[in-house]
């Protein structure tokens, strides 16, 4: 029987130098994996964000802008040709003040039966009759201390009725009435002042009845010599507008004389210190104004920021002086 002969293998024999070729190439290649690693490794870290690039300077959409605040212009925006400033009024809620005492003013319709619906009243509210004119009549809430108020006050103190276009009247109280059956008396009377009345608990009125102050005798009032504008003027807080171009002053004109005082554009001028006239840009309340006996009035003007030193002020028949 025939057998195939088995074939040899024999494996060459390595020489030291290929070993260590073999080693070193091992550790290169494997040198070589972990630089190909850390290459990828940080470009997945730092890779680039998805969408466009914000410029420099560009806010979030939806974030406020850290450099720009509420109001401002936009830039590049066309600005006013010139400047508007707002002059502030604040007395737009009327009000009528009796010692400390302040009530805000409503008005009241008569029924038509003439009474007076005040069974829903607020202790803080002082309402006016409607119709009631230049005697003005008031009725208040009967609580017990309106009423203490009224019977507790003294003959020559001082109410005052405040408008919202920020015009006063001043009245002084006269005479208290307590038991009146009913207010007919003083709905119609054809003189100015004021008229405060409180439906007690008996059924009547308590009635408080103011008028105009007395203006105070002088020698001048003796002899009947000619007298200039009765009025007191104060200089009140001073404004600058933001960009610290226009100033705004606040005035408050009283009426101490015995006739109405008319205050019109052409009583009122400014000019420097040397006699330079400075410009005036605004009035607020608008003029002309009217003001009784007693009565005052807060007014403001608005004018350039002036040079610095004095700015004459001239109001009627007085000259006022601001510095700046």
């Amino acid at each position: 029987m025939i057998q195939n002969p088995r074939r040899s293998h024999t494996r060459p024999k390595r020489s030291q130098m290929d070993w260590i070729a073999l080693a070193l190439g091992g550790l290169i290649g494997s040198l070589f994996g972990c630089l190909v690693l850390l290459v990828a490794l940080g470009l997945w870290v730092y890779r680039p964000q998805i969408g466009p690039r914000p410029q420099v300077g560009a806010s979030t959409p939806g974030a406020p802008d850290p450099g720009q605040e509420a109001g401002a212009s936009t830039p590049g925006a066309a600005e006013p040709s010139q400047t508007s400033v707002a002059i502030p009024l604040p007395c737009q809620e009327p009000s009528l003040t009796l010692g400390t005492n302040r009530f805000r003013i409503a008005t009241l319709q008569r029924l038509p039966d003439g009474s007076l619906p005040l069974s829903a009243a607020q202790p803080q509210v002082a309402y006016w009759v409607e119709g009631t004119s230049p005697h003005y009549v008031f009725a208040l809430a009967a609580t017990p201390e309106n009423l203490i108020l009224l019977l507790s006050a003294q003959s020559g103190e001082t109410l005052t009725l405040q408008w919202a276009d920020c015009s006063q009247e001043t009245f002084v109280v006269r005479s208290l009435q307590p038991g009146l059956a009913d207010l007919s008396p003083f709905l119609g009377q054809p003189t100015s002042g004021v008229t405060l009345a409180i439906n007690d608990n008996a059924g009547t009125w308590v009635v408080l009845d103011s008028g105009w102050p007395e203006a105070p005798q002088t020698a001048e009032d003796a002899t009947s010599q000619p007298q200039g504008v009765q009025a007191e003027i104060l200089i009140l807080e001073t404004i600058t507008s933001a960009d610290s171009a226009t100033v705004v002053q606040h005035f408050s004109l009283h009426n101490l004389g015995s006739t109405a005082i008319s205050l019109t554009i052409d009583d009122i001028a400014l000019s420097l210190g040397d006699g330079q006239p400075w410009p005036l840009s605004d009035v607020q309340p608008p003029l002309p104004q009217t003001l009784e006996a007693g009565a005052s009035l807060d007014f403001w003007l608005a004018f350039p920021v002036p040079p610095p030193g004095v700015v004459v002020v001239k109001i009627l028949d007085f000259s006022l002086e601001l510095y700046f």
